[in-house]
């Protein structure tokens, strides 16, 4: 689907005007309600081609502006791969319905089917798992294909051992 509605058809050949439909079944037609994001066209309106053949700037792995996040890790994060950044993930606690638990609030790409993130707790910080279940408790679109996210333990803090948590994402281009 077309990513903006006003995008000039001489542009429809530009791999940034295109996305797929996170609809179900699509939306062929008419406008969706949003579509997923992939690193190689945000590569694309980040970088010329000149940099994006260049293994140094414009690759996943590649980290121009020396911040210890690779280009994959900006994308992922809504991050400028050409600006030095600080760190995008803050662990906090969690309070719902008068209950408190262990979350994080992080700022992450909307709808990107190249990423895969999973919320992981441990006791002594070098045995990490999964944890069980992660509800998202807030959604915040920031209107530029990212949105922060609150995300927490299932359980109680204080019904378990103290736990330390990390949100790992996994790149699959």
């Amino acid at each position: 689907m077309l990513r903006d509605e006003e995008i000039p058809w001489n542009d429809f050949d530009e791999v940034d005007s295109w996305g797929s439909s996170i609809d179900e079944g699509g939306s062929a037609g008419e406008a969706g309600q949003g579509y997923q994001t992939h690193f190689n066209a945000w590569q694309v309106m980040q970088f010329t081609s000149a940099e994006r053949a260049d293994p140094e700037v414009g690759t996943a792995l590649a980290n121009p502006d020396g911040d210890h996040y690779p280009n994959w890790q900006e994308y992922a994060f809504g991050l400028d791969p050409r600006t030095p950044d600080q760190a995008t993930f803050q662990s906090q606690l969690v309070s719902e319905d008068k209950t408190t638990y262990l979350g994080a609030l992080v700022r992450l790409r909307s709808h990107a089917a190249d990423l895969q993130w999973k919320m992981e707790t441990s006791t002594d910080g070098v045995n990490w798992k999964a944890a069980a279940k992660t509800p998202v408790t807030l959604l915040i679109p920031h209107g530029d294909g990212t949105q922060t996210m609150e995300v927490r333990e299932f359980a109680p803090v204080g019904t378990s051992e103290s736990k330390l948590a990390r949100l790992r994402i996994s790149f699959a281009p």
